[in-house]
């Protein structure tokens, strides 16, 4: 049974499947390819937002871990596995953004969520795995439109720029960077994309 189908047939993570990845007016756009008449085609692809199972009543833990909105797996004609772990901040300021605040989020997702509660779904089948991409979706310094020349030189030195400089961490065997993106408002928007 490969990875997408484990989720599916998981009754935690149903309980957080989801249609879309979106947050307040911040979200991520679906291939095409990935959609059948209009709506998700489940068999190559799952949505699960993250943040939803950690506040749910049933951990019953005292505080709620810090984690990601969503995680998105796509099953690619390979028969392998890309992974999304996205973070989705409407923000008006880069104090909502900073590295080490975001940083605990997929922490969260990749040490407790894959390597722990899960890791017969994940980190045990991270050999089905293509490519894993960390996004933080957001724009706090209202930069939709600016050339990339205009938008470095507007980023530099705030909490944005900061990721660019960080550690890559290791999520189920691949070493990855978090990855500042525009929202869906801007163009191009983050797409995730069939494989």
């Amino acid at each position: 049974m490969k990875m997408i189908d484990a989720i599916r047939q998981n009754y935690d993570l149903c309980a957080i499947s989801r249609e879309c990845c979106s947050e307040n007016k911040i979200s991520v756009e679906i291939d095409v390819g990935l959609l059948n008449d209009g709506f998700l085609n489940h068999d190559k692809i799952v949505i699960l937002k993250v943040d939803a199972y950690y506040s749910s009543h049933r951990l019953r833990v005292k505080r709620t871990p810090p984690s990601i909105d969503c995680l998105v797996v796509v099953k690619c004609q390979d028969g392998k596995h890309n992974v999304f772990l996205i973070e989705l901040k409407d923000c008006s300021g880069t104090k909502d953004v900073r590295c080490g605040e975001i940083k605990k989020k997929f922490l969260t997702v990749i040490d407790d969520f894959f390597n722990n509660k899960f890791k017969q779904i994940f980190s045990d089948r991270f050999d089905e795995i293509n490519s894993v991409k960390l996004w933080v979706v957001t724009d706090p310094l209202n930069t939709s439109g600016l050339t990339d020349e205009q938008y470095e030189k507007k980023i530099k030195g705030t909490a944005i720029d900061v990721y660019f400089g960080m550690k890559p961490l290791n999520v189920l065997g691949k070493y990855c960077l978090i990855t500042p993106i525009l929202p869906r408002q801007s163009f191009p928007c983050p797409v995730i994309k069939a494989c």
